[in-house]
């Protein structure tokens, strides 16, 4: 996908992993090790301070392995910000209020961890300062908003919501709403929050009786 920025083109590797089958548990164990040490690190030395070495030494993973799952550096500083397969949400269901709960539950337990939070702010100060970066982490985000923009979609379509909402465009509030709140107010990610956010996108989005 091209950036919207027209920035440079992202790195050709795959921003985010799509296994073709169930992945075996000993190199899962071992992605989860380095992802972890990966994403440990980034939130407290910045991207710079990141190398393989010091990976290895976090993960206990020796950098052969790592090169191994991840010949592109580049790559694994994506794919550590990829939450595990135990911490995604449940399938979506096709009703719009279960989904969307699931959906802002799974935002703010990412979000309400501190280490995730850093090292959010820490990529994206590496995307405004690195184009290459920037283009393979657009890319990125897209794929991982694809949930949300699916769950309005599916609104629309089943006429829960107005048919006349942009999926993307109410998803990106979301998102950007609970950074916002999370970033740069420095809250955590309360009841109370989400509670207020979902009635608005309810009230704002739902179909009206006589709504065309």
């Amino acid at each position: 996908m091209t950036a919207r920025d027209g920035s440079a083109a992202k790195p050709t590797s795959p921003a985010s992993p799509k296994p073709a089958r169930r992945t075996d548990p000993r190199i899962a164990q071992t992605q989860r090790l380095v992802k972890d040490a990966t994403l440990d690190l980034i939130a407290e030395v910045g991207f710079e301070g990141t190398t393989i070495e010091l990976i290895a030494e976090r993960s206990g993973v020796s950098r052969t392995t790592i090169y191994r799952h991840w010949p592109d550096p580049s790559v694994l500083l994506l794919d550590a910000f990829t939450p595990t397969a135990e911490q995604e949400p449940p399938p979506l269901t096709g009703e719009f209020e279960v989904d969307l709960d699931h959906y802002l539950a799974h935002v703010c337990e990412r979000l309400n961890d501190d280490r995730f939070a850093a090292a959010l702010a820490a990529q994206v100060d590496k995307a405004r300062r690195d184009p290459q970066y920037r283009a393979a982490h657009l890319d990125y985000s897209v794929t991982r908003n694809e949930r949300g923009v699916s769950i309005f979609r599916a609104g629309i379509a089943n006429g829960t919501l107005r048919h006349d909402l942009d999926p993307e465009r109410e998803t990106d509030l979301i998102l950007g709403y609970l950074v916002f709140q999370r970033l740069m107010k420095y809250r955590r990610l309360d009841a109370a929050i989400v509670d207020a956010l979902r009635n608005d996108i309810l009230a704002r989005c739902r179909r009206r009786p006589g709504d065309g």
